[in-house]
C-alpha cells in the first residue's frame, strides 16, 4: 500500500511539473507575437495617438512582395506633423530580411524626406531609426526614446539590424 501511495504522489508531481513547463512554453510563445512585441513598445514608451494598421492594409504603406509578411503589427502616428512609428513584421522565411529591411529602409527614406524642411525634430527621428530583429521579427521603432526602446529591445533579445 505504501508503495502505491509513493507511485501516485510521484506522478502527480511529475504532472504538476510538466504541466507549469509546458505552460511557460505557450507563454513564450504568445511573447513573440507582433502584436504582443508592438503592444510592449507602444506601453513602455508611452507613445500618443497611435493609430493601428490593419493587416490588410499594410500595402498602402510597404510595398512587401507577396508572402513575405507572415503576420504583422504596425502603428503610425495620427497626428501629421508626427514621425512616430512601431512596426513588428513577423516574416514568413527568415531568408528574406534583407528583402523587408530593405523596404523599410525605402519606406524610411520618403518619410524623412516628407519632414526634412517642414519639421526638423521628427526628421531626426526618422533619421534615427531603430530596425532590430527579434526572433522571426523584424521590428522598426521611429521616436525620441532611442535609449529607451533599445533596452526594451534588449530584453527581448533584439539583434541588431542597422
Amino acid at each position: 500500500m505504501n508503495i502505491v501511495l509513493t507511485k501516485m504522489l510521484s506522478l502527480t508531481v511529475l504532472a504538476i511539473c510538466l504541466t507549469v513547463m509546458l505552460s511557460g512554453c505557450g507563454a513564450k510563445v504568445a511573447e513573440r507575437q507582433p502584436s504582443t512585441i508592438a503592444d510592449t513598445l507602444l506601453k513602455e514608451l508611452n507613445l500618443p495617438k497611435m493609430i493601428l494598421i490593419e493587416n490588410d492594409k499594410l500595402d498602402t504603406h510597404f510595398s512587401f512582395p507577396e508572402g513575405v509578411i507572415f503576420d504583422s503589427a504596425v502603428y503610425l502616428s495620427d497626428v501629421d506633423d508626427t514621425a512616430d512609428e512601431i512596426g513588428v513584421f513577423k516574416l514568413s522565411d527568415t531568408s528574406k530580411e534583407n528583402v523587408v529591411v530593405g523596404e523599410i529602409n525605402s519606406q524610411l527614406g520618403q518619410l524623412a524626406k516628407n519632414f526634412k524642411d517642414r519639421f526638423p525634430v521628427e526628421y531626426n527621428k526618422v533619421s534615427n531609426a531603430i530596425i532590430r530583429r527579434v526572433d522571426d521579427c523584424i521590428i522598426v521603432v521611429v521616436c525620441d526614446q532611442n535609449q529607451k526602446a533599445e533596452i526594451i529591445l534588449k530584453d527581448m533579445g533584439a539583434k541588431l539590424m542597422n
